[in-house]
């Protein structure tokens, strides 16, 4: 009943409004130290002149033949070690846009969305002498969490008639617990997933 009441109320604007379906390999977000690629599928709906919201899916990409950061070598307990970090990520974005003119253009947004990461280190050491044991701690370690995402974005975008292109950058905060490792050698800097994120992209869409 809650449903069909929130449709009745709704239907006048959606019914108006203009809708817009859109995708983008060219999407790039700070996880880790560096930065990574993304595409995304999303709808746009302008409810009015001036203002539209939309949503966003977005999953890593491995546009350049590696998912992988390989960390400088780190001193530990008497050892050598380098690891390496491969994370994974997915996010689902909500976006709320106000456009400066009319005929749409130039927009400021704000988001809020939800965030799964997960990541895999694996360490490697070797004992200079040869006749050690090495250390309990040298093993492959998994971790995940679950990050909620707020942030603006700066962007220009065309009207939904037709084919249209929307070029942004956008800053943002990740919220929740980012300490993903408990591994004893890893630098201060590699514990956690960075909790400002900066993002640039452009993404391509049909409208009607």
């Amino acid at each position: 009943m809650r449903i069909l009441i929130l449709l009745m109320v709704c239907w006048p604007i959606l019914a108006q409004a203009q809708y817009g379906i859109r995708g983008s390999f060219l999407t790039y977000d700070r996880l880790t130290k560096g930065a990574h690629s993304y595409g995304s599928v999303g709808v746009d709906l302008d409810v009015s002149d001036r203002t539209s919201i939309g949503v966003d899916a977005l999953f890593r990409l491995n546009l350049f033949g590696s998912d992988q950061d390989l960390t400088d070598y780190v001193q530990y307990a008497g050892y050598t070690v380098d690891y390496i970090l491969t994370p994974r990520s997915s996010q689902f974005l909500l976006r709320s846009s106000y456009f400066f003119s009319d005929d749409r253009g130039v927009y400021v947004s704000s988001s809020f969305g939800i965030r799964k990461v997960s990541a895999e280190i694996i360490p490697s050491t070797y004992d200079p002498t040869g006749f050690n044991q090495l250390p309990a701690w040298v093993v492959r370690e998994t971790a995940e969490t679950t990050l909620f995402p707020i942030g603006l974005r700066f962007g220009v975008r065309g009207e939904l008639d037709g084919w249209y292109g929307d070029l942004f950058v956008g800053i943002g905060y990740m919220l929740g617990e980012r300490n993903l490792f408990k591994a004893p050698y890893l630098e201060a800097k590699d514990r956690e997933i960075a909790g400002l994120s900066i993002q640039a992209g452009y993404a391509l869409g049909i409208g009607w």
